[in-house]
């Protein structure tokens, strides 16, 4: 996970063994998002819903999108 352009945007790299990758880009709006994605590590369960915003070699990327809780 890495923060992204602009503040508190930030981009989740999520993969799971062999199958396609997935890219979510959130754009935090409390504190308490910040947090929830400043606390997330390897191997965190993520649960988010968004639009597919593109798809290139094994990977889809997702934006806009929201974390689930």
């Amino acid at each position: 996970m890495k923060e992204a352009s602009g503040i508190n945007r930030y981009s989740i790299i999520v993969t799971s063994g062999l199958s396609v990758g997935v890219i979510i880009i959130v754009q935090a709006t409390t504190p308490e998002e910040v947090s929830q994605i400043e606390s997330l590590r390897t191997g965190s369960i993520v649960h988010f819903k968004g639009r597919i915003s593109g798809v290139s070699l094994r990977n889809v990327t997702v934006e806009p999108a929201i974390l689930l809780q």
